[in-house]
């Protein structure tokens, strides 16, 4: 489940004005807003792509190797493929296992 969902802060597109109106505070609506493009631009990029590095991890594998919670929760919000393999035959759920990342 998505921080954002999980605190009841809506992840729809909307403008930090629109946001303002409705109540919210300055910092929640730059917040709500800065978070919601990010979660557009990362949601773009995995559907037209997906970039690996030299050992063949994506985005995803990067978040879990460095044990980030909330990054591991925004790639697979916008859409991350969890079952791609890197280079040594791992997904990222491989290599959170063989690490002991437990999210």
């Amino acid at each position: 489940m998505s921080q954002l969902k999980k605190y009841n802060i809506p992840t729809t597109s909307f403008s930090p004005i629109f946001l303002l109106y409705h109540g919210h505070g300055v910092l929640k609506a730059l917040v709500i807003y800065l978070y919601t493009v990010t979660v557009h631009m990362i949601s773009a990029l995995t559907t037209c792509m997906t970039p690996q590095d030299s050992d063949g991890d994506t985005a995803l594998h990067c978040a879990v190797l460095a044990q980030k919670n909330e990054s591991v929760t925004i790639l697979l919000d916008a859409g991350a493929d969890p079952t791609l393999l890197n280079f040594r035959l791992f997904t990222p759920i491989h290599e959170a296992a063989r690490i002991g990342f437990l999210p």
